[in-house]
């Protein structure tokens, strides 16, 4: 069984835990401490004499560290903070509302792991199918290297360190209730916006150990020389986006051809029509008052454009094309960019400045005779509101350069590249590091620590509950070790 099972059965087991980190996830940090000071100085820490004597060590100074982060550290609205002692220190904790998924902040980092898991099945008995989104964000100060070395030897066994913050006694008896979200709804990572202090990392994977990183570059393109040689391309910007699933961004697609690269010239969205609908007479599930009227479709209390005249398709070599959210199904957003501009790919701006959704295909209305299926429509990503409307900067600046030097051969190139998640056999390790199967979710954050969900059969019939676990790890030695005999084994 979990510690977490074990903790909740009986809160005095003190000669069964035999871990020093369980025992501060059950009983608070004094049991840790007490047992450092007993380990490494021999003395009882409540010894007041002792303690004075060791006035000026560093153990009391890192104490004092850790209470000033305990009083000093804001926390997110909605999170509960727990003491997982040692190196691991303090976390910010909670599960989203509405959705499945949970957000896990190590206070003395910064860093933050969000994750919001689309579950297929509905049952533990047939759960064999999910995918989910991880959004990392990480002070800069604070990414750690890609750890390695060292003999295999002497690798932490992941299990032995690994404590499970839900505690006893309290309502959460399981940090994952399962509320499952209707088929075909646009499922909401709650990720927090990227900042110029933060770094931020954006994953999708599934539930057979595949995982992709998405990231847009802007370019501007290098010119050849006086002696013709060419100039690299000059990397303006590197943002994180969130391939939706559908098209060749769905996951299936994805594991076939190993990802994709698209580069194009990248465009802002149109004045006549930012949100990408203003295509035809809308379908009836695009209206009514406001409402969302079928799963997939967000509406902001505005139907699209009734107009039915069609604009002639843009003679290029295909654009990567920007429209904002809202209005109609995103997958008719997609579908109209094909049809008018050829668009090699579509990036889908997000409305609200928090938060980043997968996109799902929701209802379509019915095809025309040159529409194409969904399989072929071109690639389509979603970024928060900040990063799209840095792009959106960064373009209209240098049209309006263009403009005073009547240039317009100038314009921003844009590279989308959406990758398989870090070889666990290199050194070079991009972390977060996804591990999952139909069992588990593991992801690995930078800073030596890292979360665990498992589902567990609900209490009501054919629900899935999920369980979540905060464990330590040292980088790579540990990843290596679970790429032969995974973690998820009893």
């Amino acid at each position: 069984s979990s510690l977490s099972d074990t903790g909740a059965k009986n809160e005095h087991h003190d000669n069964e835990m035999k871990n020093a980190l369980a025992s501060a996830a059950f009983y608070g940090t004094k049991n840790l401490a007490s047992g450092e000071f007993v380990r490494r100085y021999k003395m009882c820490i409540d010894d007041d004499d002792n303690v004075r004597n060791l006035k000026g060590r560093r153990e009391i100074n890192d104490n004092r560290e850790l209470e000033k982060i305990k009083r000093g550290t804001s926390q997110k609205p909605g999170t509960k903070r727990f003491d997982m002692g040692g190196e691991l220190g303090l976390f910010d904790v909670s599960s989203h509302e509405g959705s499945i998924g949970f957000f896990v902040k190590q206070v003395k980092s910064g860093e933050t792991l969000e994750a919001t898991i689309i579950q297929e099945s509905e049952g533990i008995e047939d759960f064999t199918d999910f995918s989910f989104l991880v959004t990392s964000n990480t002070p800069p100060s604070k990414i750690a290297p890609a750890l390695s070395s060292g003999d295999v030897n002497e690798r932490k066994d992941v299990f032995s360190r690994i404590a499970s913050w839900r505690p006893s006694g309290t309502k959460w008896n399981s940090l994952f209730q399962k509320n499952e979200p209707k088929k075909g709804s646009d499922y909401l990572a709650n990720a927090q916006h990227s900042t110029n202090s933060f770094w931020k990392t954006i994953i999708m994977a599934d539930s057979n150990g595949n995982s992709f990183t998405c990231n847009i570059s802007l370019k501007k393109k290098g010119n050849r020389s006086s002696d013709n040689s060419e100039v690299e391309d000059q990397v303006l910007v590197v943002l994180p986006c969130a391939p939706s699933l559908f098209g060749p961004t769905g996951l299936s697609n994805l594991v076939k051809n190993n990802g994709l690269v698209i580069e194009a010239e990248i465009r802002a969205p149109r004045n006549a029509d930012e949100m990408g609908c203003n295509f035809g007479q809308p379908s009836d599930a695009q209206c009514g008052n406001g409402k969302s009227m079928a799963p997939g479709i967000e509406a902001d209390g505005v139907c699209a454009s009734n107009s039915t005249e069609k604009q002639d398709i843009e003679s290029n070599n295909g654009i990567m094309q920007m429209v904002k959210r809202g209005e109609c199904a995103f997958v008719e957003k997609i579908r109209n960019q094909h049809r008018q501009h050829d668009c090699k790919a579509v990036i889908v701006v997000n409305s609200e400045r928090e938060n980043i959704f997968v996109m799902s295909s929701g209802i379509l209305s019915a095809l025309e005779d040159n529409d194409p299926p969904e399989a072929l429509l071109p690639p389509s990503v979603m970024v928060s509101k900040e990063d799209g409307q840095q792009i959106i900067d960064v373009i209209r600046e240098y049209e309006a350069k263009n403009e005073l030097t009547n240039s317009f051969n100038d314009g921003i190139f844009a590279t989308l590249e959406i990758q398989p998640n870090s070889n666990t056999e290199t050194h070079n390790i991009q972390w977060p590091v996804v591990r999952s199967s139909q069992g588990a979710v593991q992801v690995f954050a930078s800073n030596g620590w890292g979360v665990q969900a498992t589902p567990q059969e609900g209490k009501a019939k054919r629900t899935t509950e999920w369980q979540m676990f905060i464990f330590s790890h040292d980088g790579i030695n540990t990843l290596r070790n679970l790429a032969e005999d995974y973690i998820y084994k009893d």
